[in-house]
């Protein structure tokens, strides 16, 4: 990972040193940064990454290719930070039509204040931004703009319930209540009235196609090889691996790298001494047909425990998906093998409609085209008499006609905590009427609905792409990578591949009404058949099963536990429900929450309390955190 930072705005509106200030903060390993301030613009990115003409800066972080071959041929002469200061005065803003690749990139003209931030389609390089007093800052981290004056790093009540509900701070929001994110093809354009938020491409969906669907699978299959082979591109074989939890992406790009190597390449996957949670079987199903040298690690309680304390530095927002640790030992593991980039598998679920409740939706879809005089007329009056719901089927029937009647997305989240918990029994009186639970749900509401056209799955993939691949799964891996010490790249998010599953209808995708149905189609005789035709799993971990077993994990999140309860935020019996959770038998939906508020917890420790310290500046609503 590498990343960047600026501003544009008023000449000499900003101290020199705030512009290194800003590096020093960004969420990367250590590595050369070239920088420059030009007039009312400044611009930080990766060394080599770097260009300046005059009063006109641009840069980039991550790979970025071009799909013009004249700023191509530029590229490979002079690099790509060249060949955005042409196309930057070639094309203006436009230049975006010409780029692919995952990246952020920033052109900006010192002199006349114009300029343009983006971020690429999946989210890959997040970028969030401030408004000052001066003008427009922007970086790769949220943390490298509390540096700058003027920045409003207040934490609102709502920002916590935000991360609560969706456990990852989605934007465009952040924990802060003065500092955005651009989404996936958005970008800051800056012109003579300031910045603007605008997308600059708007991902389309097909809903019919006429392509026979072996042309099809074949053309997949075509995009699958050449994905990789741009993902490996420029890579030392030796010194590159592959995540392999034994899933359906991983195992694909980890055939289509074994095709193209001329050695044993090499795989990493990670297992749990847990029933239901190792999937290390199937990793080596994949390992032993490509013949792969194949490290496996187990995860121990010891591991976690060891872990959690470094991960709110790693994150410069609260992040609560507790896979993080899977994440991080598999990269370790590969790192201590000598290998310097790992391709994983992120995005496959989001393009080829791999989630469960897409299925979901399909099968409340037959009750929506039911007659509205047989619904409203017949089945709903009949599913609330008394009793009812004691019949053989009655209760199954209840639950369908009220989850039919929730509109999408709403009903993605009906069976969620904060959907059915009255908030009066989980946030302190004084906090409650700092919280909108609708407001916190908008996010995906926005994101449901901004494709122009597209069924009700294509429109829950974009969602999905924009928040459950962007703001969460892309997030873990990049830390956890750049922590352990590694590069990560993602065939599965290449652009030409991304376009392709665009074009594929919600019929064909769910193919025999399957997940991934046409995927797996598509990749039948590729991968081992066990391997297209397991369930859906993943990188989980027993954290819950671990908490109630292990005294380590016990005391550490006791003792976090305790320390939230002194801010205040939540009430005294709901901090006692969590912990109270783990002596029930089983998972409960609390226990999610125990792992959600430690989270929490250290990050506020990490990264507020020394500054609350240092100034009086609020940071908790209308008081500071620890305040009550």
């Amino acid at each position: 990972m590498s990343g960047l930072c600026g501003w544009i705005g008023a000449a000499g509106g900003w101290p020199e040193p705030s512009l290194a200030a800003m590096a020093a903060r960004l969420p990367t390993p250590e590595g050369k940064m070239a920088s420059a301030v030009a007039g009312k613009a400044a611009l930080a990115a990766p060394e080599g990454q770097f260009a300046r003409d005059g009063m006109l800066l641009a840069g980039y972080a991550g790979r970025l290719r071009w799909r013009t071959g004249a700023l191509a041929d530029l590229a490979r002469e002079k690099g790509n930070a060249h060949a955005l200061l042409e196309a930057w005065r070639r094309h203006g803003p436009a230049l975006m039509e010409h780029v692919a690749g995952h990246w952020s990139l920033a052109v900006l003209d010192g002199e006349s204040g114009k300029g343009i931030v983006a971020v690429d389609r999946a989210g890959t390089h997040p970028v969030a931004y401030a408004s000052t007093g001066t003008g427009t800052a922007f970086a790769s981290g949220v943390q490298a703009l509390r540096v700058l004056d003027g920045v409003d790093d207040d934490i609102s009540m709502q920002a916590i319930l935000t991360y609560l509900v969706y456990f990852v701070m989605p934007a465009p929001e952040s924990i802060y209540s003065g500092i955005r994110k651009l989404m996936p093809l958005e970008c800051l354009d800056f012109g003579p009235h300031g910045a603007s938020v605008k997308p600059y491409r708007s991902m389309v969906y097909a809903e019919r196609t006429t392509e026979r669907l072996e042309d099809l699978c074949e053309a997949l299959r075509a995009h699958m090889s050449a994905a990789v082979e741009r993902a490996m591109d420029g890579l030392e074989e030796g010194r590159t691996g592959a995540f392999l939890s034994g899933g359906l992406d991983s195992s694909s790009v980890t055939a289509y790298m074994a095709r193209r190597s001329g050695a044993p390449m090499k795989t990493f996957t990670i297992g749990f001494d847990e029933p239901g949670y190792d999937e290390s079987g199937y990793a080596r199903v994949v390992a032993d047909a490509f013949k792969t040298d194949h490290t496996e690690y187990f995860v121990t309680p010891k591991d976690v425990a060891a872990l959690i304390p470094r991960l709110p530095g790693a994150y410069d927002e609260p992040f609560g998906n507790s896979s993080a640790a899977p994440a991080y030992y598999c990269a370790k593991a590969a790192q201590e093998a000598g290998i310097t980039t790992m391709l994983a598998g992120d995005g496959g679920d989001e393009l080829f409609a791999g989630n469960e409740r897409y299925i979901s939706v399909l099968a409340y879809a037959w009750y929506d085209r039911l007659p509205r005089l047989l619904r409203k007329g017949l089945i709903e009056p009949v599913s609330r008499l008394p009793g009812f719901g004691h019949l053989p089927m009655g209760r199954r029937v209840k639950g369908l006609v009220r989850y039919a009647n929730i509109p999408l997305p709403d009903r993605i989240y009906a069976y969620d905590f904060f959907t059915r918990e009255p908030l009066e029994e989980v946030f302190d009186r004084d906090k409650l009427a700092l919280v909108d639970r609708e407001r916190a749900f908008d996010l995906v509401r926005a994101s449901y609905r901004a494709p122009g056209t597209g069924s009700d799955i294509q429109r829950m993939m974009h969602m999905d792409v924009s928040i459950t691949l962007a703001d969460n799964d892309l997030r873990k891996v990049n830390r956890m990578t750049a922590l352990a010490g590694v590069d990560v790249r993602y065939p599965m998010l290449d652009d030409d591949l991304i376009d392709f599953a665009a074009t594929l209808p919600a019929e064909v995708l769910l193919l025999d009404g399957r997940l991934r149905g046409f995927f797996k189609k598509g990749m039948t005789g590729i991968l081992p058949e066990a391997v297209v035709n397991k369930t859906k799993h993943g990188f989980g971990l027993p954290f819950s099963r671990w908490l109630k077993t292990d005294s380590g994990l016990k005391e550490l999140v006791d003792s976090t536990l305790r320390d939230f309860q002194k801010r205040g935020i939540f009430r005294r019996s709901f901090i006692e429900r969590v912990m109270q959770s783990r002596q029930e038998p089983g998972e409960t939906i609390l226990d999610r929450f125990t792992w959600d508020i430690m989270i929490l917890e250290l990050w506020l420790q990490h990264w507020q309390d020394a500054a609350a310290a240092q100034r009086p500046a609020p940071a908790m609503g209308a008081q500071r955190a620890g305040e009550r």
